[in-house]
Formats: structure tokens, C-alpha cells, sequence
């Protein structure tokens, strides 16, 4: 389906933008994209930092229960142990 008139890159990246969480687009108009291909290299970008974080907390998790440990804080007696 043709738009007639088309959409402005504008109309396109506004759209876009609105698609995506509330973090995702301060992201995306912090970086001031413009053109139609922008926003799909900064959604790379932010997909392999996601990805990162989640390799790293599934090995920090894996390595604390080798180790015995307890992930995260326990509260104990109304304090934090």
C-alpha cells in the first residue's frame, strides 16, 4: 500500500519513535536521528548493550551459586544483612 502523499522522514521517525518504550525513545531523540536508517543502527546498538548486561548477570548470578552465596540483600530483623 502506496501513502499519498508519503510520509515525511519526520512522520517516519516521529512514528517510529513512539513505537518503542519511554527509555528507547529519550534514547532516540537524545541522538537527534535523521534519517530512516538511524534509528535502526542506535536499535543494534542498544540490543547487543541489552544482551551484554544479560550475559554478565547470568555469569554473576551462575558464580554466586557456585559459590553458596545469596544474590541480592536479605533483610533480617527489620535491617538489611
Amino acid at each position: 500500500m502506496n501513502l499519498h502523499p508519503p510520509l515525511s522522514e519526520y512522520d517516519i521517525l516521529r512514528a517510529l519513535t513512539a513505537h518503542y518504550p519511554y527509555e528507547v525513545q529519550k534514547c532516540m531523540v537524545s541522538t537527534n536521528l535523521k534519517s530512516n536508517q538511524e534509528p535502526l543502527t542506535l536499535l543494534g546498538k542498544l540490543k547487543a548493550m541489552d544482551e551484554e548486561r544479560k550475559t554478565a548477570w547470568t555469569q554473576k548470578k551462575k558464580r554466586f551459586l557456585k559459590e553458596g552465596k545469596q544474590i541480592g540483600r536479605k533483610y533480617q530483623g527489620g535491617q538489611l544483612a
